[in-house]
């Protein structure tokens, strides 16, 4: 009776550590893994493609929409003044900006806000983990149907800072996020938003993630809290957002 409590342990000790992020299987909040696109370059095959979310920020309405391949992170807002779109390149960990919009000057400043902060995360992220994707073509062909077993354990918190040293927007935010941290565009926009209400010049953060068994011994599921604080202590919270739980792939 105690290897399912041992098993548990393990998935959550090796979700912190493990310098692979799982592969989604599927998930309630609606993010799809794309197939294989035949006749491209291997580095052009699409690995996440994220269904679209839609938030709100200082009276502008947008739409965000992500898609990952081998060779980069595109990252695309859309509201009724036109679009925004941030390319991470994985080889360079360099967001280039673009828009059909924007003036030629707020892009470059855009740009080297995007920047900034996705340099801070970075740092921060392999300071504590990884999050490297695996293609979906390694996963099972039949997934079948699963529930989810015992309870959820939790991780550690893990402290991220954000302090942007240029003029920031809820994109520069956002992307900055998602280009990073994969399945939390919920939290980020959410975040994100907050973060340009309240005018912060700094944002603290700590993020933890939780691990559940699932019926079949190939998958588990996964879900992660970010909370957002206005003070260095931790104290003051802001906010508090959890993704709902993915149903994720066993690579071990």
């Amino acid at each position: 009776m105690k290897k399912p409590k041992v098993l548990l342990l393990l998935l959550s000790l090796s979700l912190v550590f493990s310098t692979i992020f799982p592969y989604v299987a599927s998930a309630e909040e609606s993010q799809k893994v794309a197939k294989p696109i035949s006749n491209q370059n291997e580095r052009s095959r699409v690995i996440v493609d994220q269904s679209p979310i839609v938030f709100e920020s200082e009276g502008t309405i947008y739409e965000m929409n992500t898609e990952e391949t081998n060779s980069e992170v595109v990252i695309t807002f859309k509201s009724d003044k036109g679009i925004q779109t941030f390319v991470r390149n994985k080889d360079t960990d360099y967001i280039k900006v673009t828009s059909d919009y924007l003036p030629k000057d707020e892009i470059t400043d855009l740009e080297l806000s995007v920047n900034d902060i996705g340099d801070q995360i970075k740092e921060q992220l392999s300071n504590n983990e990884s999050v490297t994707r695996i293609s979906p073509s390694s996963s099972p062909n039949n997934i079948g149907i699963h529930a989810q077993v015992g309870k959820w354990a939790w991780s550690g918190w893990q402290n991220y800072t954000i302090t942007p040293k240029v003029k920031y927007t809820v994109t520069a935010i956002a992307g900055a996020i998602v280009a990073y941290i994969p399945y939390v565009g919920p939290i980020a926009t959410a975040l994100a938003t907050i973060f340009v209400q309240n005018k912060l010049k700094t944002g603290y953060f700590k993020r933890r993630i939780a691990t559940r068994l699932d019926s079949d011994p190939r998958f588990y599921w996964q879900k992660t809290q970010v909370n957002l604080y206005k003070d260095k202590a931790r104290k003051k919270l802001l906010s508090s957002k959890t993704t709902k739980p993915a149903k994720l792939y066993n690579h071990w």
